[in-house]
């Protein structure tokens, strides 16, 4: 994943309700076959290592 997908994360994780992340998030779901999910909830449950 690129940088700007990690900065979409990071703000549906920090930003839930925020619009313009909300339409990220889903057009980045969109765009990998996830669209079935992308408006489920984000929950921290793993740590992503570099």
């Amino acid at each position: 994943m690129d940088k700007s997908g990690e900065y979409i994360i990071a703000l549906k994780k920090s930003k839930p309700e925020d619009k313009e992340t909300v339409e990220n998030w889903v057009d980045l779901l969109n765009s990998v076959g996830l669209k079935d999910i992308a408006n489920e909830p984000v929950t921290s449950c793993c740590t992503i290592k570099p």
